[in-house]
């Protein structure tokens, strides 16, 4: 791991982090530390970070805004690989090609002041390009596969491929990009629109968010997927478990498909208070609950 430190610093256009704890750099502020943490500014910085890695025999974590993540307290193990830095737009005709690390709200008000309409349910999403792509992200009835048409990725030993919107596979919060591969950029087709119109919709989205959603509390997003024909914060209130808590993690009493870290909470903690959850709403509803949450890193 010393060979492979000196040689990760020695890379330059990117920032080195050793024994970083990673509540620094996720949303819900829990996590424990990395190994080696690299926030690359360039692709090529990133190329020769995973060919590093491959040399050293290091493994690889990608992490994207720290968003609909849980990191476990016992840190992360190698190479995490942050994509924050990589925030290049590009806007032609009536698309935008955005790199992993574009916040998804500014990716909204850019298409918003161009009049381009479809990115509108992206406004209050506090992903990243790269996260919601992997993820298909979506609010309000949308989500990403609606409107991407090509994303290019680089594989572990740094080879790049793009993928046009025939060669996409998408589900529910998911995508069929293999593990081993890293989200470089996604391209989006949208339409022509009322530069005032699509603003008043993001108003009215982002205002639907503020009254329903514990915005400005340390939370990670939904932490269930909506099951068939129901919401999981529904029957999450249903089953009485609004402001349940294990040690500092909380249910929501705004929206009980959000746990907040009221300060200090671990992950073990909200794992706790996760499989509660699970096991409350199977004996009140039968229904199993799965997460949207993708839990990183060694235990506990």
């Amino acid at each position: 791991m010393e060979g492979f430190i000196r040689s990760i610093n020695n890379i330059g256009r990117g920032d080195v982090f050793i024994k970083e704890p990673l509540l620094r750099h996720t949303s819900w502020k829990i996590g424990g530390p990395a190994d080696v943490l690299f926030v690359p500014q360039t692709f090529s910085a990133l190329r020769k970070a995973i060919k590093l890695a491959e040399k050293y025999g290091v493994p690889i974590t990608v992490l994207g805004n720290g968003t609909n993540v849980l990191v476990r307290d016992g840190g992360i193990e190698g190479l995490v690989i942050k994509l924050s830095d990589l925030r290049k737009t590009v806007v032609k005709g009536n698309g935008i090609r955005a790199s992993a690390g574009v916040p998804l709200p500014y990716l909204a008000s850019l298409a918003q002041k161009h009049g381009l309409t479809g990115l509108e349910f992206a406004v209050g999403i506090p992903g990243t390009v790269g996260g919601a792509v992997f993820g298909n992200a979506g609010a309000h009835g949308r989500s990403i596969k609606d409107v991407v048409s090509e994303v290019a990725v680089m594989d572990f030993s740094g080879r790049v491929t793009k993928l046009g919107a025939g060669n996409l596979v998408f589900g529910y919060r998911t995508s069929a990009f293999p593990k081993d591969s890293i989200i470089l950029w996604a391209s989006f087709s949208l339409q022509k629109g009322s530069k005032e119109a699509i603003r008043e919709t993001m108003d009215l989205y982002l205002k639907c968010r503020r009254e329903t959603q514990p915005v400005g509390e340390a939370t990670a997003g939904c932490v269930f997927k909506n099951p068939p024909g129901g919401s999981a914060g529904y029957f999450i209130e249903k089953a009485g478990l609004k402001g349940q808590r294990v040690g500092n993690a909380r249910v929501s009493t705004k929206h009980a498909n959000f746990i907040v870290n009221e300060g200090g909470a671990t992950a073990s903690d909200v794992l706790r208070l996760i499989e509660k959850i699970k096991e409350e709403v199977l004996k009140e509803f039968g229904v199993e609950l799965k997460g949207e949450i993708k839990v990183l890193g060694r235990g506990p």
